[in-house]
């Protein structure tokens, strides 16, 4: 039951079959199948502003603009004054550059800018990298501040009521460590929040969610399928399998009529977290230049370029075959912060173009002069259809696989009717140091117009109360029944 304390057992029931289902993990890394649990049992279950200022600003900040091409990013004009957006890293650089070229977005700025000397208008708000404190926010009527240097405040993009409702689901969460990120379209943060839970207890714990301490798990099936797609396999092409609930064996990698009596496709594997197909399919259609290219399209091994500082994912294609397989599905040598799950989420609900985030709306003079901060234009990182599919991917992991529980009701009513919603789960458990459950949820909702991406990750204890999909529906009731308050 949501809320109570859950304690993992040591064997797990199939949510289809029913029948018992024995784990093989490794040692220090073990994948958990991620389905819906089996109701009345505790079972083992380890693994949410500021307007944009103009339609062309829309269009180009959320990948609205048809076709697949990397067309050139005109010139903006704002106000009269026209704007050229700054250079930025190409979507198929290497992950391994980590930050570099991180500081191309705001507008030729650093934070090493005096603020009197800040534009009327700012591309994006990295050139206040280093002073926007969270710890210090205060709200403000309909939004929260932050004071800088000289009497002057920055008017943030979070949401009170969004902002309120994930502290509150972290501390339900009871969760060691956890964080939450939800963001508009658009760019803008609505709401982040991290939290360790003690001793001693730290509510304001931000950095939790710029930070990388979490594996990816199985939320890389998004960037693997991505790249399965671009690669010619089929969402709906047959492949028969074995196995692959809870490890990668070098054996699910080949066909074996004998073995591979069960058939689906790559939609299924990502709605379910089916890892032998995904390791499969990799096998045969990628390599390590196509799964290093297809990370690195999604943002991954760069820090995200805004006003807070934030750590560059850290994903290591193998070399070995076996290994790059385990590595397509998720087991291994790729992790994540909540900011890179909120990104690479975006990526899909925005047609394929990728975003820079962006917290801060506004910054006030003493004067009362405003200083007014728009979008970063986006870039394409994966083709729009390619990003279409993986959105129906991703509604059926709510709809029918690994979230279904968490966003139906008992009786099988959605629990935000009317609204469907894409993401996807991941779990992955690790010993070292000590034991910790992580727990994932990514996605957007509506899932056909998205207005709110969420990123949500749990550490939990091996007791635990809530997971990652749990959260992040609690988040999207909220925001969806605040949905007109939202409209700008």
């Amino acid at each position: 039951m949501e809320g109570r304390p859950q304690r993992t057992m040591n064997r797990r029931t199939s949510p289809r079959s029913g029948s018992p289902q024995h784990p093989h993990p490794s040692p220090r890394r073990r994948v958990q199948l991620e389905g819906r649990p089996p109701s009345h049992q505790t079972i083992r279950h380890r693994r949410i502003g500021f307007a944009v200022l103009s339609g062309l600003v829309v269009a180009a900040a959320a990948g609205i603009a048809a076709g697949d091409d990397d067309r050139p990013r005109p010139a903006l004009e704002i106000d009269g004054t026209s704007v050229t957006p700054a250079a930025s890293d190409s979507a198929g650089s290497d992950p391994a550059a980590g930050e570099r070229g991180s500081d191309r977005r705001s507008g030729g700025l650093d934070q090493r800018v005096p603020l009197e000397e800040l534009p009327d208008i700012l591309i994006g708000d990295a050139a206040l990298r280093g002073r926007i404190a969270l710890s210090t926010m205060t709200e403000v009527g309909d939004h929260y501040e932050v004071r800088l240097d000289g009497g002057r405040r920055a008017r943030l993009t979070l949401d009170p009521t969004l902002q309120k409702q994930a502290q509150r689901i972290l501390t339900l969460s009871r969760a060691p460590m956890a964080a939450i990120v939800a963001m508009a379209p658009d760019g803008r943060i609505l709401a982040l929040a991290g939290r360790k839970h003690g001793p001693p207890t730290d509510d304001g714990a931000y950095d939790l969610a710029t930070k990388v301490w979490a594996p990816a798990a199985s939320v890389f099936k998004l960037v693997t399928a991505a790249a399965l797609l671009q690669a010619g396999v089929g969402a709906s092409s047959p492949v028969c399998f074995h196995g692959g609930l809870r490890e990668v064996a070098a054996s699910n990698l080949e066909d074996d009529p004998r073995r591979d009596r069960q058939c689906q496709d790559l939609t299924f594997a990502v709605a379910e977290s089916q890892n032998a197909i995904v390791a499969k399919l990799a096998h045969k259609f990628l390599d390590r230049g196509k799964l290093s290219a297809a990370a690195s399209a999604f943002g991954l091994g760069r820090a995200a370029s805004f006003s807070l500082d934030c750590e560059a994912s850290r994903v290591s294609v193998p070399d070995d075959a076996l290994e790059q397989a385990r590595f397509a599905a998720g087991f291994w040598s790729s992790e994540l912060s909540a900011m890179d799950g909120a990104i690479l989420a975006s990526v899909v609900a925005n047609r394929g173009m990728r975003l820079t985030p962006r917290i801060v709306a506004e910054v006030v003079e003493k004067d009362g002069k405003r200083r007014r901060v728009v979008a970063v234009p986006g870039e394409r990182a994966i083709p729009a259809r390619v990003a279409s599919t993986i959105a129906e991917m991703m509604v059926q992991t709510t709809e029918r696989g690994t979230a279904y529980r968490a966003f139906h009701q008992r009786r099988g009513g959605a629990v935000l009717r009317g609204i469907k919603v894409a993401g996807k789960t991941g779990s992955l458990d690790r010993d070292a140091p000590s034991y910790m459950g992580f727990s994932w949820f990514v996605g957007f909702a509506p899932s056909d117009r998205p207005e709110v991406i969420v990123s949500v990750v749990l550490g939990n204890q091996e007791k635990w109360w809530l997971k990652g999909h749990t959260a992040a529906r609690m988040l999207l009731e909220v925001a969806m029944a605040h949905r007109p308050a939202r409209a700008d």
